[in-house]
C-alpha cells in the first residue's frame, strides 16, 4: 500500500512540476517579454525533463522520496508492525552495513542499510548511516 502511495504522490508531483514550469514560461513571455506567443519554448522542452529528474529518477529517490517516506508516509503507519524476526533480520542487514563501512567499502553498506530499511522503515539508524555512507563514496 505505501508503494501504490509513493507511486501515486511521484505521479502528482510531476504534473505540479510541469504545469508550474510551464506557467513559468508563460508567465515570462506575457510579463517579462511582453510578448503573448504561449509557452517559452525552453520551459516547453525543461519542464518535463525536470519533473522526470525531481520524480522519478535514483537522485528523486534518495533525496526526495526517502525524506517523505520517514517524515510523511510513516506518520500513517503502524510501527509496532514488524515481528521479532523482521526486526532481527534488519538489526543483522545495519551490522553488515557498519562492517562493510568500517572496512571502507561504501558502497556495500549503502546496499546493507537500504535492506535493512526496506524490512523497516522506521529505522533510523540505518539512515543515519546510509547517509554517512553516501557521503564517503561522494568525498
Amino acid at each position: 500500500m505505501k508503494k501504490l502511495i509513493r507511486f501515486l504522490l511521484k505521479v502528482v508531483f510531476f504534473i505540479f512540476v510541469l504545469i508550474l514550469g510551464w506557467g513559468i514560461g508563460s508567465f515570462w513571455n506575457v510579463v517579462i517579454l511582453e510578448y503573448d506567443g504561449g509557452v517559452n519554448s525552453i520551459f516547453l522542452i525543461a519542464s518535463p525533463i525536470v519533473a522526470f529528474i525531481l520524480s522519478f529518477t535514483q537522485f528523486a529517490n534518495e533525496t526526495i522520496w526517502d525524506w517523505v517516506d520517514r517524515n510523511i508516509l510513516n506518520m500513517f503507519s503502524n510501527s509496532n508492525s514488524l515481528t521479532t524476526s523482521e526486526r532481527n533480520e534488519a538489526i543483522g542487514y545495519l551490522k553488515q552495513g557498519n562492517t562493510e563501512y568500517k572496512n571502507g567499502r561504501f558502497k556495500e553498506a549503502v546496499k546493507y542499510y537500504t535492506k535493512a530499511i526496506e524490512i523497516d522503515s522506521n529505522f533510523k539508524e540505518a539512515y543515519n548511516n546510509r547517509n554517512k555512507a553516501r557521503n564517503n563514496i561522494i568525498h
